[in-house]
């Protein structure tokens, strides 16, 4: 993955950068939240076999990422409503859009 641009915000406490990049496989749009300390505190987004336009995200949220969804939502990151839905293993991963602030914001 390869860092584009990023942004601070209050994640469950803790301040955290909210980094874009791409995943190197299919260049699908990728979300990493990064810490004060410069540690990575999550990954936002999971990549799937598919490949998706880069205004689109597939967000992992699910098991230590439940309410991730959320964070984006109230953050004006991701627009409330699920485009599609992509099965992977077990979980079902929701796809959203990224809003336009998120695209002038963060996407180049």
């Amino acid at each position: 993955m390869t860092q584009q641009t990023n942004n601070t915000y209050d994640f469950f406490g803790e301040e955290v950068e909210v980094t874009f990049t791409t995943y190197a496989d299919n260049q699908n749009t990728a979300i990493i939240l990064v810490n004060a300390e410069c540690e990575i505190q999550t990954v936002a987004t999971t990549n799937t076999g598919y490949a998706l336009d880069s205004h689109y995200v597939a967000i992992k949220d699910y098991g230590e990422n439940t309410g991730m969804s959320d964070f984006l939502i109230d953050n004006n990151i991701i627009h409330n409503e699920v485009i599609t839905s992509i099965p992977s293993g077990h979980v079902v991963i929701p796809v959203f859009k990224l809003t336009d602030d998120a695209n002038n914001k963060f996407i180049l």
